[in-house]
C-alpha cells in the first residue's frame, strides 16, 4: 500500500507516515509502538490533582471570589498558586483541567436560597402528611408555586466536571424576565389540573408596573373555596374539598 492511501485512510499527513515506516525499518514494530503524551511533566502529583478537584467541587464563593460563580482560567490559575505555590499559565492550566476530567461548558442556574435539607424534609414528611389528608377528606391536592426566568440568553461559560452540568448561583435580577404563577391540582383517578398565569417584564424593576404584559390560562377563577393547605420552605401543599375549575 501506498503512502498516499495509508495516509488517506488514517486521516494523517503523508509526513507523519514517511516518519513511522522509517521507524518500522529501524526497529520493527515495537519502534511503533506509542511513548506517551509529549510536552513537561506534571507539576502536581496525584494527591495535589485530587486535593485540587475537591476545591473545585467546593465552588468559586467558597475560594473567596466575587459574585460571578463561574470558574476561569485566570481564577484557577490563582487557586492553584494559593493552594501549592505553583503557577501555571492560562493554557497549563486548560491542558490540567482537562487532564483531570474538566471541560468547558455552559451552566445551569439553581436559586441562591434552595434549602437541599428543607427539600428533603417535605418529601419525606409534608407530602406523605398531605396525601392522608387528602385521602380522609376526598380532596384535591394543589401545589402552589411561582418562579421566573431572565429573557437573556446565557452567553458565559465555566469549567465543569466532564459529563457533569454545573451549577451557578443567580439572584434573578436582569433588565428583562417573564414570571409565572401556577397551581397544579392532584387527586387520584382524576385528571390533573393546571392552572398559571405569566407576566413578562421589560425593562427594569422599577418600571414594571408600567412595561408587564400578562397571559392567564387554564381557567378563568382560582380554585379558592375550602381549602386548608401546609406549607414549608420549598412548596405549600392545599387541599380542596370541591374539584378546582377545569382547564380550557
Amino acid at each position: 500500500m501506498s503512502v498516499p492511501e495509508v495516509a488517506a485512510r488514517l486521516r494523517v499527513s503523508q509526513t507523519a507516515v514517511y516518519g513511522w515506516r522509517k521507524r518500522w525499518r529501524a526497529g520493527g514494530e515495537d519502534a511503533l509502538a506509542s511513548k506517551g503524551p509529549g510536552g513537561s511533566r506534571c507539576r502536581l502529583d496525584e494527591a495535589r490533582l485530587r486535593r485540587l478537584a475537591d476545591a473545585l467541587d467546593e465552588g468559586p464563593a467558597a475560594h473567596g471570589f466575587g459574585d460571578d460563580q463561574r470558574w476561569t482560567l485566570a481564577r484557577v490559575s490563582d487557586l492553584i498558586a494559593r493552594m501549592f505555590r505553583t503557577r501555571y499559565t492560562l493554557r497549563g492550566t486548560s491542558y490540567l483541567l482537562h487532564g483531570i476530567g474538566w471541560s468547558v461548558q455552559v451552566p445551569s442556574h439553581r436559586p441562591v436560597d434552595r434549602d437541599e435539607a428543607a427539600v428533603a424534609t417535605w418529601r419525606r414528611e409534608v407530602w406523605p402528611a398531605g396525601k392522608r389528608v387528602a385521602a380522609q377528606r376526598d380532596a384535591w391536592i394543589c401545589f402552589e408555586d411561582e418562579a421566573g426566568q431572565t429573557l437573556r440568553p446565557p452567553k458565559a461559560r465555566t469549567w465543569g466536571r466532564r459529563g457533569e452540568t454545573p451549577q451557578i448561583p443567580v439572584s434573578g435580577k436582569g433588565s428583562g424576565r417573564v414570571s409565572i404563577a401556577g397551581l397544579a391540582c392532584y387527586k387520584p383517578g382524576q385528571r390533573p389540573r393546571l392552572i398559571y398565569r405569566t407576566i413578562t417584564h421589560r425593562g427594569r424593576k422599577k418600571n414594571d408596573a408600567a412595561s408587564a404584559n400578562g397571559t392567564t390560562s387554564a381557567c378563568s377563577t382560582p380554585p379558592t373555596s375550602n381549602c386548608t393547605g401546609r406549607s414549608c420552605s420549598s412548596g405549600t401543599i392545599s387541599t380542596l374539598t370541591s374539584a378546582p375549575p377545569c382547564g380550557r
